[in-house]
């Protein structure tokens, strides 16, 4: 049984401070119908034998298209070599079965290597049906942490680093940030 564990709050600085642009939409750059939505932004580090997650929860502006957008994490490489190992083994399995079905020795003997490139096609067009819609810069949330500056031992936020993939949100944001920035506490770019 897995005990989930409580979601602690990451300490910031309050020499930290930024803010978003509320003007439009941080995904699509819309000025029209817009909604702030919490955005769950996640930052994965990982270590030899372990990894640490910090989540913060950011505010930002997003339109009715764009909102759902809002939940949807970008996809790291081991998720989608995770999914192509999946779909490869499902199509072994099909392909073992039809092959011993149908007595088929050729379709056996090049069972790994179609089941290989089947995988492959298959993850292929899984994650090319996630694209964005006309207009938006990102299927997947437009505005991600690349970066974390931390206090050792306390683990108090010094500093983050954001990621845009809405090159006029990013600019609003500098505009908007442009001290903190300057200061060194934030660094931006372009996803």
């Amino acid at each position: 049984m897995v005990i989930p564990l409580p979601k602690a709050s990451v300490p910031v600085s309050p020499d930290l401070g930024f803010a978003f642009p509320t003007d439009l939409c941080c995904n699509c750059s819309a000025m029209a119908d817009l909604t702030i939505l919490e955005q769950d932004t996640r930052l994965t580090r990982y270590y030899l034998i372990g990894g640490s997650e910090v989540t913060l929860m950011l505010r930002l502006p997003f339109c009715r298209v764009c909102g759902p957008s809002a939940k949807r994490r970008p996809v790291s490489l081991s998720h989608k070599l995770l999914v192509f190992a999946l779909f490869y083994f499902a199509v072994l399995a099909v392909l073992m079965l039809s092959g011993m079905a149908l007595d088929s020795e050729s379709l056996l003997d090049n069972t790994a290597l179609l089941s290989g490139v089947l995988g492959l096609v298959i993850t292929v067009l899984w994650y090319g049906r996630r694209r964005p819609e006309t207009r938006q810069s990102s299927y997947y949330q437009p505005v991600r942490i690349t970066r974390l500056r931390q206090k050792l031992a306390s683990g108090v936020v010094l500093g983050i680093g954001f990621g845009f993939t809405n090159s006029a949100y990013l600019r609003r944001f500098e505009a908007l940030n442009a001290q903190a920035i300057t200061a060194g506490q934030i660094r931006t770019k372009q996803l």
